[in-house]
């Protein structure tokens, strides 16, 4: 038994690598990834500048000529172009919110190649001003779907790079057309083809072959990238969607719409995109001209014009790569507008015939074409959901042609040769864009603030109004979105640092403390006569100088002493940093022994919390921290930003002493996986009020003794901190194959000893698994367990241990049935007509009514013995072949129906009146209300118009609404809201339950309660009649989710 059991592990061992091999991987990822996206996306852009400034050379090559242009006439050239350009950013838009990216723009690369060519056709002005019409309607395209791209594949932190490697396709686009511009004014005169002529044929052509290069070689969408296994396809979805960034879905929302119009910092991207781009626009379209103004032949402008395309590169490279290693974006814009501020002033009042000094100006000017590859990466890091990026990103290239319309006015016929005013126009937008960047980023940091102090997404003003009416996009609702200004996690900026929120990689930070400290505030001081009086000693007043936290003072706001955990230290749990004197209080005591509590000071508050060591004696434990663990409702995964049920927590007592020093820890990422799950993970796992949380009081001491529980528990703890803080998560994978391989040594050893810590690991790796909701491995370690304790060495002696032990197999084998249809491994069947009816075997150990018991279940153990049977009965379907298969297989289930009256019956006359109004009681019922509609599914089929469908329904939000938010059984409503949730056609019904999905995500903290949301989603969004299978949608899209 134990060598099979071995062999269990090995395999559920080797699932697990072949999962975290990808995810240790990344850049190898990227690198494929990069290989086969960027260089397209490159020639895409590339090409589209080759376009724009094709018409640049075409002048310099005699276009005017030949066209008998006179006047303004060049400057309508490019005028017309942006005006078509920013139409047409609507209608595409459009098309991409509907259609494949990369179809929409394979298809406009293919008509403006087409339209190219026909440009060297123009006899007259007329003719050519339609072709560059055309040609602006075609290319308003490029930068909206090269951004919506580029955000399909890489997170936030990853894309800001590689907007740069394609984006450097401007400048590249520069050179090669002043070589091409070169090489087309050396054909022979007497050609009845122009030089610029076959300039357009030749760019033509080549946009004809690039056209179908991305309609072939560009994957539409992750699921059809045929490069990628299947298994770095879900690699980059669960990175995409720990970075709550990706495109979302493609589902068009007018709020979305009306959400991106609505938006300050819509509007400020816009603006600052038009002031950068007149200058850009200018030099794109009017270089040539300027150079050769300084006394340069028509070939040697083309020439020297090619320099500024190598300053555009290394500008936009330079600043993509300091922004990858945590520089500003906003300090980037305005770093790179002082040399174009610089170049435009030496462009406009040196004189003319200065020719290195004006040629360096110009050269200058170049650099503000990289800070427009910055903008398009805020907007695709700033704006949420595929509507509001196809959207934004459509209004600010909007922004991008309407200064392209106002730049190339600004060169009158009149002002030539100098063009004064066009430079000083020049010199004034520069300014203007500094200001507007530094705006965006006192925008940016005031919501990011709102948000830490109120713990709420940050969000604008028309966000908000729309969540309330719970109307989000997608990645829109994620709690921890943050406006990305600079800071990827991995290294550290001002406000990490100021919130002491350090990296994992900081070799300098390591000695301070670190993640995962729990916050020490300040505990005001209690007069020792509590019925006050005239002389009573007074509560210290709240000042910026003396108490606070340091969120508060930095902020120079003035600290609510009653609230001291700051939303920062709350969400990040980091250290609130407090002024030593703020933080002398008098420990409380607990007395291990009679349970009594003692404190040396009388005035001491109402607190009782843990720290991280145990004092010398075991008999007492000080504790200085304001809050308990075990009991205080406050203490929940996430801050949650509606207020909940306030409670003063209970005196403590304790049967042994809480071991929290552990010899295991051995990094500061170990001891911050250890305090989460000490002060937080422990909490949510305990469904019941008792004051004994085995969790706490079972496994630490464990802990301290094994390495493989002590792996686990990090394991756990690092599952359900992975949402908040990703970065952990690896910590957490290397600590799952440390325990997995310890489990293997210990099965090995002959001591009983050994082989309950076994037990007791893999339990917890199946826990883990379940909570994690990705993957089934869970099931390969349910049933190492089951042959541990089916085996003659695992000890029988009764203790809180092997109770723990026994209370949790039984509840994981009962809920596992959710989602295998099949009796659970400790049970037996007798045979009832044609379906087999569990019941335990005598040998199995018996689960017992504990301590243990109640804090696991939260509810009766009989209803998920209940909910076994008709998973079984499920399993059985496909035996109802002829009518007297079904008159048995309705006979079995009209059976497990009684079984459910009798044990509702029973309930009812052990409750008393206050048992039927408590928590427990109303989650029971939900959960009975839910196996008898789960039955009615497998029995009758999935119509929810049925009468008891409603009644069940209605009967089951009924007694979720009875249950307030984080109450001990909260876990125990995700089965009843799932089964509620996929029967209901109501539209206030799913946004019920969504909503209360939504706050169990914030409570509860666990991600298979994100994945449970999305299957209904999936069920709601892909079912438009009546028939709601839920399970089909969960066997074909969620196999990892069970409803735990």
């Amino acid at each position: 038994m134990i060598d099979q059991k071995m062999k269990t592990i090995e395999k559920a061992e080797a699932d697990d690598c072949a999962l975290g091999s990808v995810a240790m991987d990344d850049r190898r990822l990227l690198r494929k990834i990069d290989w086969h996206l960027l260089p397209i996306m490159f020639l895409t852009y590339f090409l589209q500048m080759i376009d724009k400034i094709s018409i640049n050379y075409a002048n310099v090559m005699g276009l005017q000529d030949d066209l008998h242009m006179t006047g303004n006439d060049f400057s309508w050239l490019a005028t017309a172009f942006f005006i078509a350009y920013a139409v047409a950013e609507i209608p595409q838009g459009t098309l991409l919110q509907r259609y494949s990216v990369t179809k929409v723009l394979g298809f406009n690369i293919l008509c403006w190649g087409i339209i190219l060519c026909c440009s060297s056709a123009a006899k007259k002005f007329s003719h050519m001003l339609a072709l560059r019409i055309l040609l602006g309607l075609m290319e308003a395209v490029i930068a909206p779907a090269l951004t919506i791209y580029t955000s399909m594949w890489y997170t936030r932190a990853e894309s800001t790079p590689r907007y740069g490697l394609w984006y450097c396709g401007l400048g590249v686009g520069q050179i090669v057309g002043g070589l091409v511009s070169f090489g087309a004014q050396h054909a022979p005169a007497n050609m009845s083809f122009g030089g610029w002529r076959i300039m357009f044929v030749v760019i033509g052509a080549v946009n004809i072959l690039a056209a179908i290069l991305v309609i072939f070689c560009l994957p539409d969408n992750l699921e059809k990238a045929h490069f990628l296994t299947e298994a770095e396809k879900q690699r980059i979805s669960q990175r995409l969607t720990e970075d709550q960034s990706g495109a979302g879905s493609k589902v068009f929302r007018w709020h979305s719409v009306l959400e991106a119009f609505g938006d300050l910092q819509t509007w400020l991207l816009v603006l600052l995109t038009i002031l950068i781009t007149i200058p850009s626009g200018v030099i794109t379209t009017f270089s040539a001209i300027l150079i050769k103004g300084f006394g340069y032949s028509s070939k040697q402008s083309a020439l020297l014009n090619m320099p500024s395309g190598i300053v555009s590169i290394v500008a936009t490279m330079a600043s993509t790569f300091a922004i990858s290693k945590g520089f500003s974006r906003w300090l980037a814009i305005d770093v790179l507008l002082l040399p174009t501020l610089l170049g435009s002033c030496l462009m406009s009042f040196l004189p003319t015939d200065n020719q290195a000094g004006c040629l360096v100006g110009i050269y200058l000017v170049n650099t503000t074409v990289a800070p427009l590859a910055l903008i398009y990466a805020w907007t695709g890091a700033n704006f949420k959901g595929y509507t509001m990026k196809v959207s934004g990103a459509g209004i600010v290239s909007a922004g991008f042609s309407i200064a392209n319309i106002i730049g190339p006015q600004t060169f009158q016929a009149k002002d030539a040769p100098q063009y004064i005013p066009a430079k000083i126009t020049i010199v004034a937008v520069n300014a203007a864009a500094i200001v507007v960047s530094t705006s965006l980023r006192i925008v940016y940091g005031r919501r990011n603030s709102t948000a830490d102090r109120l713990g709420r997404p940050a969000r604008s003003l028309i966000e908000t109004r729309l969540a309330e009416k719970c109307q989000s996009e997608d990645v829109h609702d994620d709690e921890n979105f943050r406006y990305k200004q600079r800071c990827d996690g991995e290294t550290p900026c001002s406000r990490c640092k100021r919130m002491h929120f350090h990296p994992r990689h900081d070799s300098k930070l390591m000695e301070s403390p670190g993640l995962g400290h729990v916050c020490k505030p300040r505990i005001p001081e209690r007069p020792a006569n509590s019925t006050g009086g005239p002389n009573a000693p007074r509560r210290p007043r709240a000042s910026r100088s003396r108490g606070g936290c340091l969120p508060c003072k930095t902020r120079k706001k003035k600290c609510d002493e009653c609230h001291p955990r700051c939303s920062d230290c709350r969400r990040l749990n980091t250290t609130c940093q407090w002024p030593v004197s703020a933080t002398q209080t008098e420990p409380v005591i607990l007395d291990l022994s009679d349970g009594s509590v003692s404190n040396s000071a009388p005035g001491s508050p109402e607190y009782a919390s843990i720290r991280d060591s145990v004092g010398e004696s075991n008999a007492s434990l000080s504790i200085p921290s304001p809050a308990s663990p075990f009991d205080a409702e406050e203490f929940i995964a996430t801050l949650f930003p509606h207020p909940l049920p306030q409670k003063k927590a209970p005196v403590i007592s304790l049967e042994r002493p809480l071991m929290i020093t552990n010899p295991h820890l051995c990094t500061d990422e170990d001891k911050s996986l250890f305090n989460h799950y000490v002060h937080v993970v422990s909490r949510a796992l305990c469904r019941s009020s008792t004051k004994r949380n085995p969790f706490l009081v079972t496994l630490l001491p464990l802990a301290a003794a094994s390495d493989a529980v002590t792996s686990v528990i990090l394991t756990l703890s690092g599952c359900h901190w992975k949402r908040v803080y990703p970065g952990i998560w690896g910590c957490a994978l290397k600590r799952q194959g440390q325990a997995i391989t310890r489990v293997n040594e210990l099965l090995g050893c002959p001591d009983k000893k050994s082989i309950f810590e076994a037990c007791a690991t893999v339990l917890l790796l199946c826990l883990t698994e379940l909570f994690d909701g990705t993957s089934r491995v869970w099931k390969w370690h349910l049933k190492a367990a089951s042959a541990i304790l089916k085996s003659g060495a695992f000890p029988t002696v009764a203790s809180d241990e092997w109770d723990f032990c026994i209370s949790l197999f039984h509840y994981l084998d009962s809920m596992s049935t959710i989602s295998r249809c099949k009796a659970p491994l400790l049970q037996a069947t007798e045979n009832s007509g044609d379906v087999p009816i569990p019941s335990r075997r005598n040998s199995v150990p018996e689960l017992g009514r504990n301590d243990s018991t109640e804090t696991i279940y939260g509810i009766p153990p009989a209803l998920l013995d209940l909910l076994g049977m008709v998973n079984v009965l499920a399993n059985h379907r496909s035996r109802r072949v002829d009518e007297l298969s079904e008159i048995g297989f309705r006979a079995t289930a009209t059976h497990i129906e009684d079984e459910i009256d009798e044990w509702r019956a029973a309930y009812d006359m052990n409750a008393t009146d206050t048992d039927n109004k408590s928590d427990t009681s109303h989650a029971t019922t939900a959960f009975e209300w839910a196996i008898r509609l789960r039955l009615h599914q497998i029995v009758e089929g999935y119509d929810a118009l049925h009468d008891f469908v409603k009644r069940a329904v209605t009967t089951i939000l009924d007694c979720v609404q009875e249950v307030p938010y984080a109450s001990r059984v909260e876990g125990c409503l995700l089965f009843p809201l799932v089964i509620a949730g996929s029967s209901s056609l109501a539209i206030e019904r799913r946004m019920s339950v969504k909503e209360r999905l939504m706050v169990m995500e914030n409570t509860l903290g666990f991600s298979h309660i994100h994945h449970a949301r999305q299957l209904l989603e999936a069920v709601w969004n892909g079912n438009e009649t009546s028939d709601l299978n839920w399970a089909a949608v969960r066997y074909s899209q969620f196999p990892g989710v069970v409803f735990v």
